[in-house]
Formats: structure tokens, sequence, C-alpha cells
């Protein structure tokens, strides 16, 4: 199934159980946009599971930077170097409404993966969260 995915280049909502190798299906489709000079951005519902993340992806993609920015720390990897860039729906919030300060890096953004969707609209985070897939489909490269 991912093979097939990963030929179609088109947008996927991947949805299954827990357990059923989603996350396999977006590192192997991560390892191919990095492989092509692309940058991944992945869109974490929670500032308390980026850094999880970042940690069990540079570890499955050690050829790969995997950065991530809350803004919570600071920054030690630039946008512009960053292969995967972690993000929650209010950073990459302001970075859309910033566009002239991020154009670059969000040009060779080829692959948006967004971790617990069904996070995402939760009625407490505002606008941010329920405009993230308009943003980073505005933003990405076909």
């Amino acid at each position: 199934m991912t093979v097939r995915l990963l030929l179609i280049n088109r947008s996927v909502l991947l949805t299954a159980p827990t357990g059923r190798e989603k996350t396999h299906a977006a590192l192997k489709a991560a390892r191919v946009s990095v492989a092509q000079s692309h940058t991944v951005l992945m869109i974490v519902p929670l500032k308390a599971l980026v850094a999880e993340i970042q940690a069990s992806w540079q570890a499955a993609l050690p050829e790969a930077v995997v950065a991530h920015d809350t803004r919570d720390q600071r920054r030690h990897v630039p946008y512009r170097n960053a292969n995967i860039l972690l993000m929650t729906p209010e950073r990459l919030d302001v970075c859309t409404r910033a566009w002239r300060r991020h154009h670059r890096w969000m040009a060779r953004v080829n692959l948006v993966i967004v971790d617990e969707v069904h996070l995402m609209h939760d009625e407490h985070r505002g606008a941010a969260g329920g405009g993230t897939d308009s943003a980073a489909s505005g933003h990405a490269a076909d």
C-alpha cells in the first residue's frame, strides 16, 4: 500500500486504527521527499509530543536533519537547514502570516504530514488549528 501511495503524487488522507503502520507509511514518504532534496513539514497537535516525535523520527531517519519549533525553546536548527520540520498548528499559522520571512523554506515543502488530525479541531485552539490544512496546502509545492 505504501509504495502505491508514494507513486500517485496526490494528497492522501490515511486513516486506520492504532498500530496499523500509519507512521511507517509517513516515514517512507518522508524518506523519499528528503532524498529528493525537499522539506517535509509535520504538524503535531500538542507541544508535549513534539520532542518525543522529533527523537523517534531522527532515530528512524538518521540521514535527515529533523528539527522542531514550538517557540517554547530556542531553535537550534534554522528552518532552511531542516529536512523535516515539526511544528504546532499555531506556529505554522505564525509562519504563514509572516510568509515573506519564510517563503524560501516553504517553497521546498512537498510533503505535509498532520499527526493526530482528530486533535486539530479543538474548540479551544482558535482558528490556527482549524486553518492548518488550508494554510499548508496553499504554501506546499505540488
